[in-house]
């Protein structure tokens, strides 16, 4: 809670910005009920406690601000007919500049707003009692110590006039305002007002209900190019549906429907100016006396199909209001109670550092060279897309190949002609492998093996392969499986040159070997003891092996063991192999001791289901993902034994998590990472597994990666995104 009112208008009109963030602070302005007063908060939790005066407001009539980067400007109505108060404070040290009275209306001004257009001049909006509304102009940029005429903008018999300011490009404002009790109209300003011109006529919610002027029925926000997004509230049955509208410069679109459920309040719209995605937040009505705030997000490729729950079970919010963003957040405020005192809330959605859009689904984890800042991922439309690891922009034209990329595109530094290249290896459903120049998208080779790959790459350095590749320490072989599904016998893993693609040794199941399955995993390697470990299915629970050791040097079967199914990848922490079964058992094989292959423990996980990804293993304990019935797990690693690890999910041992990918394991800050099948990323608390922050984006989450030269946690989803949020969260 920011604080207390005895004002239910506290923050009348919320449509116009009542909050900030300056980059380093979150700004809440409120009316306590005689003044229009303000509190900061470093972390959007925690606020000052003692609100800080800057005007008088007469009669709850409302008011404004606006934030330059060097100062808050705020205008309200303090008792003076005809005229605006107005002031600025200066953001760095918080000094209140003078009280400055503007002549701009005729009575008793109501809903004043201040904006400042992109020449630095500023403008002053009221609504009177007459009724109509009127805008002025300072006399010079950046200054308000004189204001130009003040225009009559617009009049409407019977209400206010109900209007707003939205400054543009190159100089120019927008006026948006109802101009009869069912028709919106706008005026733009460009060296002189245009002509009134319409937005809307019929279908607009009747703002003669009683309580119009605390909601607000429409809210609108110009994008980086001057194009002006509006939202508003329907009449049509059940009231209160969501429509949307745009300006693109010269004429308004079709009204579309945001959201066509009846019941919404206090709408209000946001926009992230890195990527002009938008974001309308609204109150609906939940049971007696329960409200909830929803919100959706509109991309270039339209709204989100459903509403996000974000915050639940409010006691009889009263108006609402959101912050442009800024530095990956928008900050929501609002009014709550029936009487006073009323409570005045704070929260923010905090929004991706960037996003890069493949335009095609794609869950597996993303790669990252951190020498060079660049993130690459493949999709299931054939691109290899790189992308900069700081801000998400694209770092050269995607490669297409022919088949689909649904596995990690691993990226390794190799020496071609004595220069380090980084280097990602994809393996793609049109049966090649891709060796992909992740600096410049060019390509090093494509093998044809062919037989689809839907598993991933692993790499060895420095690997003497005898007649066909000498110890070099610039040498590099990988390794990948097949997946070819027309046999349960007969598929293959092959060890190649990782600059040339050539083929090195062959290991091919059935014959004088074990028959061996398709194979969807990542290889792990123990360069120590040359061994490659592969988990491929057992052709449906028959005898054949699913856990495979293969030495590196020859492709030689070290060992091999039947667990049934396993489509997750193996692990290699601390000298031994953890696997999970697609019956949701945990295995631990020994690696490294003179009884390699032995087993060690197993723990039964199979109520949750097939594990995914790769067990995660850090100080002695082993964190693991269940798809059937969703679960996170986290077991304790006793060395000769395991068991359920009690301190996690409330003594439970796991976490229940929707459809939840592999953890990822981000021990420096005792954090993990989760992407599920209902449109957010988790993180959880390494301790006990408590969720201490969720990432809402719409669309199943993929598996997360984290950068680890910006700290950023990546992950791309199935509505065609790769997303970068800041860690923790």
């Amino acid at each position: 809670m920011v604080g207390t009112t005895t004002s239910n208008l506290s923050m009348r009109i919320g449509a116009d910005r009542k909050i900030l963030f300056d980059g380093t602070y979150f700004w809440a302005f409120y009316c306590d009920g005689s003044n229009v007063v303000y509190e900061k908060s470093a972390n959007g939790t925690t606020w000052t406690g003692a609100a800080t005066t800057v005007l008088t407001e007469a009669g709850s009539r409302g008011f404004g601000i606006w934030e330059d980067g060097t100062y808050v400007w705020v205008a309200a109505y303090t008792g003076t007919d005809g005229s605006v108060s107005e002031r600025r404070i200066t953001i760095s040290n918080e000094t209140l500049g003078s009280v400055r009275s503007v002549s701009v209306g005729t009575g008793k001004e109501y809903n004043p707003q201040i904006v400042k257009d992109s020449s630095g001049y500023l403008w002053l909006k009221s609504e009177d009692t007459n009724p109509s509304f009127y805008a002025t102009r300072s006399a010079s940029p950046n200054d308000d110590s004189a204001w130009d005429t003040t225009t009559t903008l617009g009049a409407e018999s019977g209400d206010y006039g109900d209007a707003m300011l939205i400054p543009l490009t190159s100089g120019k404002v927008m006026a948006v305002y109802f101009s009869a009790t069912n028709v919106m109209s706008y005026r733009v300003y460009d060296s002189g007002w245009s002509s009134p011109q319409t937005v809307v006529d019929g279908d607009l919610a009747s703002r003669l209900s009683g309580d119009w002027g605390n909601q607000h029925y429409f809210s609108a926000v110009a994008d980086s190019s001057g194009n002006v997004h509006l939202i508003y509230l329907t009449s049509q049955s059940p009231a209160g549906h969501l429509h949307y509208t745009y300006w693109n410069g010269s004429s308004w679109s079709a009204p579309t429907d945001a959201y066509d459920t009846g019941g919404l309040k206090y709408p209000t719209l946001s926009i992230d100016m890195r990527n002009n995605e938008l974001y309308a937040f609204w109150v609906q009505f939940d049971y007696d006396p329960y409200y909830l705030i929803q919100y959706k997000k509109k991309t270039s490729s339209g709204w989100d199909s459903s509403p996000t729950y974000w915050q639940e079970y409010l006691g009889s919010p009263i108006q609402l209001s959101s912050s442009y963003s800024d530095d990956s957040k928008i900050g929501i405020f609002w009014q709550e109670g029936t009487a006073g005192p009323y409570e005045v809330k704070f929260d923010f959605l905090n929004l991706p550092k960037w996003s890069y859009t493949t335009g095609a689904t794609s869950l597996a984890p993303p790669s990252v060279i951190p020498a060079s800042g660049i993130v690459l991922t493949g999709g299931n439309n054939t691109d290899v897309c790189g992308m900069s690891a700081s801000n998400g922009t694209e770092a050269w034209t995607p490669y297409n190949t022919g088949g689909t990329i649904q596995s990690r595109s691993p990226i390794a530094s190799v020496k071609i002609s004595s220069v380090s290249t980084p280097i990602a290896y994809s393996c793609s459903s049109d049966n090649y492998l891709y060796a992909i120049n992740a600096s410049t998208g060019s390509l090093i080779f494509s093998k044809n093996l062919g037989v689809p790959l839907q598993g991933s790459v692993t790499g060895q350095k420095n690997l003497n392969i005898a007649g066909v590749h000498a110890t070099n320490t610039d040498k590099w072989v990988i390794f990948v499986g097949t997946y070819d599904n027309t046999t349960t016998s007969a598929n293959k893993i092959y060890a190649l040159d990782a600059v040339t693609g050539d083929i090195l040794w062959t290991y091919t199941g059935g014959g004088a070997n074990p028959n061996l399955d398709i194979i969807s995993s990542t290889p792990a390697i123990d360069s120590s003891i040359n061994t490659a470990y592969f988990t491929s299915y057992s052709a449906g629970g028959t005898s054949q092996p699913s856990l495979w050791a293969l030495n590196t040097t020859n492709g030689t079967l070290r060992w091999s063991k039947n667990l049934g199914n396993i489509s997750s990848s193996p692990s290699l922490p601390s000298g031994n192999v953890y696997v999970g079964t697609n019956s949701g058992y945990l295995y631990k094989y020994r690696s490294q001791t003179s009884d390699p292959g032995s087993y060690i423990w197993q723990y039964d996980a199979s109520s949750g289901g097939n594990i995914v990804g790769f067990p995660w293993y850090t100080s002695g304990k082993v964190y693991f993902a269940t798809t059937t019935t969703g679960r996170v797990y986290s077991v304790i690693d006793n060395g000769a034994s395991v068991s359920a690890n009690t301190s996690w999910g409330g003594g439970a041992g796991y976490v229940s998590i929707a459809s939840p990918t592999a953890p990822l394991v981000v021990r420096d800050i005792n954090k993990a990472y989760v992407g599920s099948g209902n449109c957010c990323l988790y993180e959880l608390n390494l301790t006990d597994g408590t969720i201490s922050g969720i990432r809402t984006i719409g669309s199943t989450v993929g598996a997360p990666a984290l950068d680890t030269s910006t700290g950023y946690i990546l992950a791309g989803a199935t509505n065609g995104k790769i997303y970068s949020f800041s860690a923790p969260f």
